[in-house]
């Protein structure tokens, strides 16, 4: 074979490269979203994008650490057992009492859950970062950000062994002890009346729960980038000049 058969034959092999590599990097990037492991009953791909749009920070992997329906045996001290000392979380839970259909409510508490602690306070503004949430809605209410007496904004979470999920000081979402049953109202986050499972109900409002799951968050692995191809393209177009100019001499 003669240097300009070599030569067309590496273009050839090149542009198939190319294209290929194109395809993948289209196709990984089409389909970009949230990852969610170990599975969930109550987190669809929908939700699962739409809490990492409210969380801001792109596509998450969200990793079900653990999970409780209203017919087996665990306590609030599972749930510790299984979130203490683990980072941020999402709690996602589902309501059967409000309304005439199941609603899917939850918040996300950005510190880690401990069973001792009591309140979690976040006396600077910037710091109040966590949030509740309607998936079924849906909605999200923030911690209130105004300082002033009695500024209830400052309570986070509260963090005891007898009891489930606390946000607020409410308590603004509460599952109690066997987390079949809790409370919500409005205090430490939203406004107006608003509570995690509708707006302008007011006052304390007895919830019942069927299923409760816990995610931890991260990041997924950012996905190849379309400068990969263009890295491609640099490196095959010196390769082929580098050839050319070797045929010529």
């Amino acid at each position: 074979m003669d240097g300009s058969a070599m030569l067309a034959n590496r273009q050839r092999v090149f542009s198939l490269l190319v294209l290929l590599l194109s395809s993948v990097v289209y196709s990984a990037t089409a389909s970009a979203s949230s990852v969610i492991v170990g599975g969930s009953n109550l987190l669809t791909q929908s939700s699962a994008d739409q809490l990492a749009t409210w969380l801001g920070e792109g596509d998450l992997k969200l990793t079900n650490i653990f999970t409780h329906s209203s017919n087996d045996a665990t306590t609030s001290y599972d749930f510790h057992a299984a979130a203490d000392g683990k980072g941020r979380t999402f709690v996602v839970a589902e309501v059967t009492n409000v309304g005439t259909s199941k609603i899917i409510v939850g918040g996300y508490n950005p510190q880690a859950w401990d069973s001792v602690s009591g309140y979690h306070t976040v006396p600077n503004t910037a710091d109040r970062t966590a949030f509740l949430f309607n998936l079924t809605t849906p909605s999200r209410l923030d911690e209130k950000s105004l300082t002033a007496a009695p500024d209830p904004g400052q309570y986070q979470t509260s963090n005891q062994a007898n009891s489930g999920p606390y946000f607020g000081a409410g308590a603004d979402f509460l599952l109690y002890t066997d987390l079949n049953s809790g409370t919500a109202s409005q205090y430490s986050y939203g406004d107006n009346g608003e509570t995690v499972v509708g707006t302008g109900t007011g006052g304390a409002i007895p919830l019942k729960f069927d299923r409760l799951e816990i995610f931890t968050i991260a990041d997924v692995a950012p996905l190849p980038s379309t400068a990969l191809v263009g890295f491609v393209l640099l490196g095959g177009f010196a390769l082929t000049k580098g050839r050319r100019r070797q045929i010529e001499t």
